[in-house]
């Protein structure tokens, strides 16, 4: 059974991971793995934080596909996880093992995401119903040997404002974190700061509020894991 998440959802997801250290009892080492055909074995590093209690965690892969601007997860055997679960003494450290189970060519970028969930002590003794504390989702890609980095924008008149489309014709995914817009004279109309990320070969559309209109066209400076894309783009 596929279950689906709003890009709220994965905003949230995100900013926990950024935030770990503040928002958990353990953190870890980074903000995302890439796997590829010469490396598809990395290790994490998850460190208790808690100097009085140890952590219970539970991990759970899941693949990550894109349908209509919604992100949607399936249980998926394609990776390995070593160990699945795990009790972190106080202020101590447990390296987790990501593998690509089946190394292969491939076109286009693959996805998933690693679920870490912390558990109430209760849950591991008792082992009756599910008793999660937190959860964040640490993102998985498995990454061709010749990444393309293709793209294009669409921005119409919407409201008070712009909908402005993402399209990735590449085959890789790239995450937008913030999205300005500037009219000709290079006068800021809006901007959008929620982070967001938009698989290889699919499409996400925001809303932008702006104060003002900017005429035929409007110039976008986008801030991305891949590089700050400048472009100048018709409006519709």
């Amino acid at each position: 059974m596929k279950i689906k998440f709003i890009r709220w959802t994965m905003f949230l997801f995100l900013q926990m991971i950024i935030n770990v250290a503040y928002a958990f009892d353990f953190e870890i080492d980074r903000i995302r793995i890439d796997l590829t055909m010469d490396e598809p074995v990395q290790g994490i590093r998850i460190k208790n934080n808690n100097d009085k209690m140890p952590v219970n965690l539970q991990v759970s892969p899941v693949s990550w596909k894109q349908e209509n601007g919604q992100d949607i997860y399936a249980p998926t055997n394609d990776l390995i996880v070593a160990p699945t679960v795990m009790t972190i003494p106080p202020t101590r450290s447990q390296i987790m093992r990501i593998g690509w189970r089946a190394p292969a060519p491939i076109a286009n970028e693959i996805a998933y995401r690693i679920y870490i969930q912390q558990l109430n002590a209760a849950a591991l003794n008792t082992r009756i119903g599910v008793q999660f504390k937190l959860s964040l989702g640490l993102p998985v890609f498995i990454k061709p040997a010749q990444p393309v980095y293709q793209f294009n924008w669409i921005v119409k008149r919407s409201g008070n404002g712009y909908s402005v489309t993402f399209q990735n014709t590449g085959n890789v995914h790239i995450q937008i974190t913030t999205i300005d817009l500037y009219d000709s004279a290079n006068k800021l109309l809006g901007s959008y700061k929620l982070p967001y990320y938009v698989l290889a070969k699919q499409s996400a559309e925001v809303q932008v509020p702006t104060t003002s209109s900017a005429g035929g066209s409007v110039n976008i400076m986008a801030s991305t894991d891949y590089k700050p894309i400048v472009s100048q783009v018709n409006v519709s």
